[in-house]
């Protein structure tokens, strides 16, 4: 066979050697360099197959694709099923609670800050930990005033396959450039994670569910389209000016 000409046929020939084959091993580099010509065309350059890249960006890239390759075919949502998630980001103003809003994203990934953190429960605290925002935008003109409000992140929809994305680099505002972050981080082989989930936040804050008896508005849910920041910064609630969970 020749080299795959979609990247879903590239996924597929890997998956069937490793499910049906009997080879002790096998070698990739044919769907490597269909990939990475794929990649190549997106980006509007050649990429070179031995050049390091971060691993979630080209995941995020390799969604698209295959989610573009299943168009057309009799499950277009496949990827969408298994592993696309609603992330809801909320917004609460400061000193008036009744205000808040939400707005949702998809993702494929979940990019999460591991700074000081030593196991993977910590870092999902710290993900969805409240962070206080300045000058935030409350309201319509001519009525439109700015205050403090609270953020915080959460999952309102779980994937069937949750795919978590470690933080490995961070920014250092004292020399203003990128810094690699080298802490161990435990995996459990099971992790609870319905305590990061959208309801379990807000069944914690007022003990009546998502958005119960409040006023506030919510942004529709957008379909993933590239899951995660793609460096791996240090994005989702940070050390530094961030409250105790609500």
């Amino acid at each position: 066979r020749g080299e795959p000409r979609t990247a879903l046929e590239a996924v597929q020939a890997v998956l069937l050697q490793v499910l049906y084959s009997r080879r002790r091993s096998y070698d990739p580099s044919r769907e490597a360099r269909a990939l990475m010509r794929r990649l190549g065309a997106t980006c509007g350059q050649p990429v070179d197959e031995r050049t390091q890249m971060d691993v979630n960006e080209f995941g995020s890239y390799l969604m698209q694709w295959l989610e573009k390759d299943l168009e057309g075919t009799d499950d277009p949502r496949l990827l969408h099923d298994y592993f696309g998630g609603t992330l809801a980001q909320k917004l609460t103003r400061i000193g008036d609670p009744a205000q808040f809003r939400y707005k949702y994203d998809g993702f494929w990934s979940l990019t999460i800050p591991i700074s000081g953190k030593d196991t993977l429960a910590d870092c999902l605290r710290l993900f969805t930990r409240s962070e206080t925002l300045q000058g935030v935008r409350w309201g319509e003109p001519p009525d439109e005033a700015t205050a403090a409000a609270k953020k915080r992140m959460s999952v309102r929809r779980l994937p069937e396959v949750l795919i978590l994305h470690l933080a490995r680099f961070a920014f250092d505002v004292k020399t203003l450039q990128r810094r690699k972050v080298n802490d161990r981080v435990a995996f459990p082989l099971e992790i609870d994670v319905a305590p990061f989930t959208a309801a379990a936040k807000e069944h914690k804050s007022d003990g009546k569910g998502e958005g119960a008896g409040r006023r506030g508005e919510a942004e529709e849910a957008k379909e993933p389209g590239g899951g995660g920041d793609g460096d791996g910064d240090d994005g989702g609630g940070g050390d530094g000016g961030a409250d105790d969970d609500d």
